[in-house]
């Protein structure tokens, strides 16, 4: 994808937020419809050969335009507006709306193409964020399966320097929303190794139960490795 000079949008890690390393990747022009035939038929053939039962998309999100991106893509105040249509965008920018529905587009095509031989389609996320704005990305599971949440019960930077405890009752209640659609909701609490966020987990453990839907919720305890 190209921001609005025409440059490759680069990608880094959550761990370089300076961006003081080469980029990690760059980012994916969901518009190119070569590489969504790609990436469906690719993502079939695996399934049918290694007999997974579904596949996971990472980063998949429809966002708001108009707040400041993150720092994996952005400096920390530039909006994807800005990124997508120059400096001087506001409040609207046709690519932010294009780039939007191309996603949607993609993971419609994967979802039928992966439903069509028996399978799941999970993708990454919906934690509570600026860039995903009041309905946190849920509208996606229109057409995938399952959604995850990287950030249940609280959430740490990748410094461990910084912690704060995010809305159990939000997710209670999307954990019961998306059971009665027939949906499944994956709750991730992630702990970096070098800071105290681990002495929580029996905490976030119990917030979970309190919320947990029994064959629709899943709480995974990740040890971040960064």
């Amino acid at each position: 994808l190209r921001d609005y000079a025409g440059n490759l949008i680069p990608y880094y890690t959550m761990n370089d937020p300076q961006h003081q390393r080469p980029p990690a990747g760059y980012v994916v022009d969901t518009a190119n419809t070569q590489y969504r035939q790609w990436l469906v038929f690719t993502m079939t053939h695996w399934l049918q050969l290694a007999g997974f039962s579904g596949v996971a998309l990472d980063s998949t999100n429809v966002i708001v335009g108009n707040v400041p991106a993150p720092t994996m893509v952005g400096n920390g105040r530039q909006t994807w507006n800005q990124i997508l249509c120059g400096p001087d965008a506001g409040n609207t920018c046709a690519r932010t709306d294009t780039m939007n529905q191309d996603m949607i587009d993609n993971v419609s095509a994967i979802s039928d193409a992966v439903h069509a031989i028996g399978k799941e389609v999970l993708y990454n996320g919906i934690a509570p964020s600026d860039n995903r704005g009041p309905t946190r990305n849920l509208g996606l599971l229109n057409y995938a399966d399952m959604a995850s949440n990287e950030s249940f019960c609280y959430a740490s930077d990748v410094q461990g320097g910084t912690l704060h405890f995010t809305s159990l009752t939000d997710d209670w209640d999307i954990m019961a929303q998306e059971a009665a659609a027939g949906k499944k909701i994956v709750q991730i609490t992630n702990y970096v190794k070098t800071d105290n966020t681990a002495r929580f987990g029996s905490y976030c453990a119990a917030a979970f139960l309190m919320g947990w839907q029994p064959g629709s919720s899943y709480w995974v305890y990740h040890k971040n490795p960064s």
